[in-house]
């Protein structure tokens, strides 16, 4: 389980970064939200057509922070929103099993949270995000191989529970972010650059570069075992051998993916749509410049379904694993959460 958690708050972290990328701001040129009739930040989620509502405060020292910038992120749901004046804010509709709900404001240390929207035991209309005072702090370079600065990177921090916020590189690639008193797990990422990370121990102010070096290529087509079909909306991933990192990706209408951020390494694919999934997993050796594209096959799935009790009563929350008979995981979706019936 706890390996898991680490997986899911790598790639919610990952889903963050790009989606900073993509809709071109940073924390002082926040996009603009409309508002609820209460006045508080709200937005609808991209690509969202019905789902939960995802609601919440920020704070600082227990007293609201307006102004924040909050993001709603996870694979089926990218929103941000500003918090209003009593710290408050909302997306609605939101899509997906899991979402990274993250606050940040320039001069505060960040903070997230990681909300399963299936789980009766989460609470997602009340979620709490304190933000701290800039205690301890990184600064430094970020720069390519030659030495040359990179510009627009994104630096974010957080350890396996804990997303801290980020912040962005200048044009000459220096950068200051804020971060928690003592261990913090520091990720830095540029379009075109494999990721990297490295932990970090703080109590003030603490000096820190980091070279990037180029991205491998990732990418290919999910297709229909029985007509060679493009399967749209397929969950791709990316497992290193030596690397306890995820990556993932979603395919377009083409069935077409790309996965970016990954350096090079041998990797294990794999995807999985609606009751489909490839059988087994397809070795790829990523390498800078690499123009290859890899073709996944999904083949029809089944699907498990029961009740959990426990003393003859349902129990709601519970996690369901799904494993073969020599205990290795399943193509596929490979957990569920219990609704309140069981």
């Amino acid at each position: 389980v706890g390996v898991l958690a680490v997986v899911a708050v790598v790639v919610a972290v990952i889903v963050v970064v790009w989606w900073r990328r993509v809709s071109h701001t940073t924390h002082d040129e926040p996009r603009s939200a409309s508002t609820t009739p209460s006045g508080h930040a709200s937005s609808r989620s991209r690509h969202a057509t019905e789902g939960r509502r995802v609601a919440g405060t920020v704070l600082l020292d227990g007293a609201p922070v307006a102004g924040a910038t909050v993001y709603v992120v996870g694979l089926q749901a990218h929103a941000q929103v500003q918090s209003g004046a009593d710290g408050g804010f909302e997306v609605r509709d939101v899509r997906g099993t899991e979402v990274v709900v993250a606050a940040e404001k320039a001069g505060l240390s960040g903070s997230h949270e990681l909300v399963q929207l299936g789980d009766p035991g989460d609470a997602p209309e009340h979620v709490t995000l304190a933000l701290h005072a800039c205690t301890a702090a990184l600064y430094g370079t970020i720069h390519d191989a030659d030495g040359g600065p990179i510009a627009h990177a994104d630096v974010v921090a957080g350890d396996e529970t804990i997303h801290a916020g980020g912040t962005e590189s200048g044009d000459d690639g220096s950068y200051r972010l804020c971060v928690p008193v003592g261990d913090t797990g520091v990720q830095v990422w540029a379009e075109g650059y494999a990721r990297v990370q490295d932990l970090v121990f703080a109590t003030g102010p603490v000096h820190r570069d980091f070279a990037l070096v180029p991205e491998a290529a990732i990418a290919g087509r999910v297709v229909r075992a029985s007509d060679r079909a493009p399967v749209a909306g397929a969950r791709v991933t990316a497992t290193a051998d030596d690397d306890p990192a995820i990556f993932e990706s979603v395919t377009d209408d083409d069935g077409r993916f790309r996965i970016s951020g990954a350096g090079p390494a041998r990797y294990a694919l794999s995807a999985a749509g609606e009751h489909q999934a490839t059988a087994v997993d397809v070795p790829l050796i990523a390498d800078v410049g690499s123009a290859n594209e890899t073709e996944l096959v999904l083949v029809p799935t089944a699907s498990v379904s029961g009740t959990v009790q426990a003393a003859g009563k349902p129990v709601g929350g519970a996690s369901v694993h799904l494993a073969n008979r020599r205990q290795l995981p399943a193509a596929g979706d490979m957990t569920a959460l219990t609704q309140a019936d069981g």
